[in-house]
């Protein structure tokens, strides 16, 4: 099969320990399968815990000019967290100079750094962009957002050069579920949406709804490249802890990233009043019954504040941040894996698409797993895979854990039911395919071919 080039543009990559540096390297690592060798193009990250960059090819790595210097300490500037959502354990009011302090990192955020703060990597970026496209020949350019700096970058490239540009929307632009801007950047910002895809031969993005909405926006092609999980992370499984232990692994509050207003959060509060409830009854003990948290030592406060609330904090055990290879065994050595989705004020397409990319992890670890809330795009994962269930309210969540515990006791394991063949749908490998494909479309065929290529969840409308 003859190769092909393309320049991977993406902010995040390993070694970063994000789901976004996940989703970029898997790409770069298994695209050369299906004739399409990456040069990635990304910042220079001093960081440890994540995957190693794909060996053999070549990262060209850069520098980057922080425009938010002056606050660079605050790495989540307006916080929403768990605590914040619950109306039955309210955060301390912060300080007047908290609350100017937020104010005024929230204003330089709206107007100074534009469309995100990370727009100080964009000259960084260009310049060895061009460098490479002078050097070698490239095919085409792909780009992944977030940050949408990313598609600047690219935009400003396909321009330049004419050649076809793939833009990938891990989460959504202006039609995300967190944009929450004032009415004068939101008018200016998605006038600048428009503009800056208007080149892309083609745009890809992780779940059906917002291939719908992203299509409807832009009146082009929009193919679902979902996210998933990658065998080749996956050995032979450990051991099963000898307690019933219920597993999240990742962050709980992203949420921590957005701007005020927005309602939506990952909370565990439900899961806490329904081990209550078990405790209360005697059902479970705290010898017997554990769970487990594996993320961001930042957030241990806030789990440990509302497991107190709730009495349930010798349950809890916030163990820290994990690197990525490790998370994934403590997940296979769980006796059940805990996904929190996103509580959110409305269910329009922004919210039915967004759910986290863990559950594809989650999937490959083979244990049964327990969403909170439902959320439509995750039950129908589910669904499809028979690998868990999910609930809303403490009494049904109470159900569903006094029924796993009550086997897990009485055989010492809890059975796993999962459809094997299903599961292996949601294959990294699978979705990278797919994208190969849609990466020979849009350099071979015009737009109308490769809105009716077979197969692969083209979004030219509602389906």
């Amino acid at each position: 099969m003859p190769t092909k080039k393309v320049l991977l543009i993406a902010y995040f990559f390993p070694p970063l320990n994000t789901i976004g540096a996940v989703r970029a390297a898997k790409f770069a690592r298994m695209l050369p399968e299906f004739g399409w060798e990456p040069v990635v193009l990304t910042r220079d990250w001093q960081a440890t815990g994540g995957l190693p960059a794909p060996a053999d090819l070549p990262v060209v790595r850069t520098g980057y000019t922080d425009r938010l210097g002056m606050i660079r300490a605050v790495r989540n500037p307006v916080a929403v967290t768990a605590a914040q959502c619950s109306a039955s354990a309210p955060p301390a009011p912060p300080s007047l100079k908290s609350r100017l302090r937020k104010q005024g990192i929230y204003w330089a955020k709206e107007f100074l750094v534009y469309p995100d703060e990370f727009t100080g990597w964009r000259s960084h970026a260009l310049q060895a962009a061009r460098r490479i496209l002078r050097e070698q020949p490239v095919d085409l350019i792909f780009s992944t957002a977030q940050p949408f700096t990313c598609h600047l970058i690219a935009h400003q490239l396909a321009l330049e050069t004419g050649l076809p540009w793939v833009a990938d929307f891990r989460d959504p632009w202006t039609q995300g579920p967190a944009y929450n801007h004032t009415e004068l950047r939101a008018f200016f910002e998605r006038r600048l949406e428009k503009a800056t895809l208007c080149p892309a031969r083609l745009l890809t993005t992780v779940s059906q709804p917002w291939a719908d909405g992203l299509h409807a926006l832009h009146g082009k092609p929009v193919a679902v490249i979902a996210n998933g999980y990658d065998e080749a992370d996956f050995g032979d499984p450990p051991p099963q802890t000898p307690t019933f232990t219920l597993t999240y692994t990742g962050r709980i509050y992203d949420s921590t990233h957005l701007v005020p207003g927005y309602t939506g959060c990952r909370d565990p509060r439900p899961l806490f009043d329904a081990a209550r409830l078990l405790l209360d009854r005697g059902v479970i003990t705290p010898e017997t019954f554990q769970i487990r948290f594996f993320g961001p030592p930042s957030e241990q406060s806030t789990i440990y504040r509302i497991a107190d609330s709730a009495g349930v904090r010798a349950l809890i055990q916030h163990a820290g941040e994990v690197p990525y290879y490790d998370s994934l065994r403590r997940q296979q050595e769980s006796t059940a894996l805990l996904l929190l989705n996103w509580k959110a004020a409305e269910n329009t397409f922004r919210e039915q698409g967004w759910f986290t990319a863990k559950i594809y992890e989650y999937l490959r670890a083979l244990r049964p797993i327990l969403a909170v809330p439902p959320h439509t795009g995750v039950d129908a994962i589910l669904k499809d895979t028979g690998s868990g269930l999910s609930a809303g309210t403490p009494d049904r969540i109470a159900t569903i854990l006094e029924n796993w515990y009550t086997a897990f006791t009485r055989n010492g394991f809890l059975e796993y039911h999962g459809d094997w063949a299903a599961i292996q749908r949601y294959t990294r490998r699978d979705q990278t395919r797919k994208l190969a494909l849609m990466f020979n479309q849009a350099i071979g065929r015009s737009e109308p071919d490769m809105a009716q290529a077979a197969g692969i969840g083209i979004g030219v409308g509602a389906q």
